[in-house]
């Protein structure tokens, strides 16, 4: 379903940080992802368009593009029980090295290109990365989009 996006609509995603979960004890807990030297994240997105048909009005969308984090990694430790159906992930965050490259259009019949294009779901160096615990996000007791979402949060029952 992404084919076409992945061809010629390629983007980079800015982000401060990212949530995940981590599952323990019979409960999730929310982790905040960020770099350890403050800078933003940017993530491999593709971008698509689509039209209300029943308003005529043009929609951008973007989806942000996953990866298997590398076995026993920062990221493979939080994100440890995904759903049933679904592998461990992480986004494809880029290196600076390597954010024009995923911006290049390639062709989609070209073996040497598809292979190229696959080669950035190689997992990002995690040591970069940091992550700590916060208050639950969501339901009652979530503190929902505040500031308080990025503050770290100690779960007495966690053991990490």
């Amino acid at each position: 379903s992404f084919k076409h996006s992945a061809e010629k609509k390629r983007c980079l995603v800015y982000v401060d940080g990212f949530y995940d979960y981590h599952s323990a004890n019979g409960k999730k807990y929310p982790f905040h992802i960020s770099m350890k030297d403050g800078s933003p994240l940017i993530f491999a997105g593709l971008w698509s368009e689509w039209v209300n048909k029943q308003t005529g009005e043009v929609h951008n969308s973007v989806a942000v593009v996953t990866t298997e984090p590398t076995p026993g990694s920062l990221m493979a430790r939080i994100h440890n029980e995904p759903a049933a159906s679904e592998t461990p992930r992480m986004p494809v965050i880029l290196p600076k090295e390597r954010q024009e490259e995923w911006l290049v259009k390639i062709d989609a019949k070209n073996e040497a290109d598809i292979k190229h294009l696959m080669s950035f779901k190689e997992p990002f160096d995690n040591d970069l990365l940091s992550a700590h615990t916060v208050r639950q996000l969501k339901g009652k007791a979530g503190v929902g989009n505040s500031e308080e979402a990025i503050k770290e949060f100690i779960y007495e029952d966690l053991i990490f």
